[in-house]
């Protein structure tokens, strides 16, 4: 007779996924809203451990070599 153990999920591995969901809840307000993304929702993602230069990053890739989507604080 075996015992089913619960599967425990490593706290790493669940820091990814909501790290990565911050970025992905940031791209989709950032497209609503053609670009014009708040302070708070700067903060979130800042709080999800991303830097300056990442989320740079982020919003150069959805805004694309015309710049549609840059980051307006609101």
């Amino acid at each position: 007779m075996s015992a089913t153990l619960p599967v425990i999920e490593p706290e790493p591995y669940r820091s990814r996924i909501h790290r990565t969901l911050a970025a992905l809840a940031f791209v989709k307000r950032l497209l609503a809203k053609r670009g014009n993304v708040s302070d708070l929702d700067m903060v979130r993602l800042q709080h999800e451990g991303y830097g300056d230069a990442e989320i740079e990053a982020i919003v150069s890739m959805v805004s694309g070599p015309g710049g549609r989507h840059g980051p307006r604080r609101s």
